[in-house]
């Protein structure tokens, strides 16, 4: 009975060792297969990416030359640029304008992989991209999916604004609010830029009025070592310009100090008032008692 009793108890072991390893295993599975789609979705971008800096700097110079990029579209490519995803992209551009809409989709040429790295001179591209020069467009021949949606293009991922230089619909303009703090010997300032798109990194440019250099920083919390008053200037490479803004950083100590003296100012002047009040109404009195003086002779001739 005892050797039962033993074997059953090692058995429901083994059981729930099994199970427990099991979902382990699909835990570590599912998370292994994220993972691979992250990874392929951070590669795709990447290369979009790249695509879309060297097609901005080569734009202006094959468009006065007339130079043609790449060869012909096949039928598929055709159909790739009439899918949802892209056609949306595609027709803000051309503003709802359906025959903008068609020449856009005329300007498109076939890249091919090996293209690309003999040509334009980009490696490590696994892709063939559909590109049009003139309008600084670039779609992926074949989607990526990732999370249920189907990526084509860069405009449709969180950082889009690699074509914002080219692209209409995007303002190169907006503002940004700037506050200032006291931190223990430092004073901390943060900018809070506002822009209808997000962007992931801005340039800010600072210094106090009577420097003649500019201090610049990615952050938009930083701290400086001097109160004064600070220009400010906030933009995102050449594409976006928030504007600049100044803020007066006071010394805390300073500041408790000109309150003082603005109170005892006050005090002192209303004290001042006050003294002088009975001589301002003896003097009203005196100059009433003198028109009604006046006055009495021309009431009697009139009499």
């Amino acid at each position: 009975m005892k050797s039962k009793k033993e074997s059953g108890i090692t058995l429901l072991s083994l059981i729930i060792t099994i199970i427990v390893i099991t979902i382990i295993g699909s835990i570590s599975l599912k998370a292994s297969t994220d993972s691979i789609k992250a990874s392929k979705y951070t590669i795709f971008e990447t290369e979009l990416k790249l695509m879309q800096v060297k097609i901005n700097q080569i734009s202006e110079q094959y468009t006065k030359q007339n130079t043609q990029i790449g060869e012909s579209l096949n039928v598929t490519n055709k159909q790739t640029l009439s899918q949802p995803e892209v056609t949306e992209i595609l027709n803000k551009r051309a503003e709802n304008n359906q025959g903008k809409l068609k020449q856009i989709k005329e300007g498109f040429r076939l890249c091919t992989a090996q293209y690309i790295t003999d040509t334009l001179q980009i490696e490590h591209i696994t892709r063939d991209y559909l590109v049009n020069i003139e309008e600084c467009l670039i779609v992926s021949a074949e989607p990526l999916k990732y999370n249920e949606t189907n990526y084509y293009m860069l405009e449709q991922m969180g950082d889009g604004l690699y074509n914002v230089a080219y692209n209409n619909q995007i303002s190169n303009t907006g503002t940004f609010e700037v506050t200032a703090t006291k931190k223990e010997d430092k004073y901390e300032i943060t900018i809070t830029p506002k822009h209808e798109k997000y962007v992931s990194k801005w340039q800010i440019q600072y210094r106090l009025q009577q420097k003649d250099y500019w201090e610049t920083t990615e952050n938009t919390t930083f701290t400086v070592d001097e109160p004064g008053i600070y220009e400010i200037k906030v933009t995102h490479g050449q594409e976006i310009d928030l504007g600049s803004k100044t803020i007066e950083i006071e010394d805390p100590n300073q500041a408790s100090e000109n309150n003082q003296q603005t109170e005892q100012e006050g005090q002192e002047q209303q004290i001042q008032n006050t003294e002088n009040q009975p001589q301002e109404q003896e003097q009203q009195q005196g100059e009433q008692q003198e028109e009604q003086q006046e006055n009495q002779p021309e009431t009697n001739e009139t009499t």
